[in-house]
């Protein structure tokens, strides 16, 4: 599946967890979506923000591969990469 997102993209940073790589892309439309880097294709989509994604950082904690987003909403959002849910 390469359905992107329905509105501009801003944000877009790269994950490495296990060996492998993927995309992270943040849109004015509320969305995040985790993009297998290799063959292109739809991973996931994280959804919780109100409003734009405008930021995305990755960082591990606890051996956890994470990834914080940042909104318009005024919050910023942290995320499990591997399990695609909110800590």
């Amino acid at each position: 599946n390469t359905k992107g997102h329905s509105d501009r993209v801003y944000p877009l940073t790269v994950i490495e967890n296990q060996g492998s790589t993927c995309l992270a892309s943040g849109s004015l439309n509320k969305t995040i979506k985790l993009w297998n880097a290799k063959d292109k294709t739809l991973m996931g989509t994280l959804e919780g923000h109100y409003r734009d994604v405008n930021s995305l950082a990755v960082f591990e904690s606890q051996g956890l591969t994470c990834l914080a987003s940042g909104s318009c909403d005024k919050t910023i959002k942290l995320w499990n990469v591997k399990d695609e849910t909110l800590i």
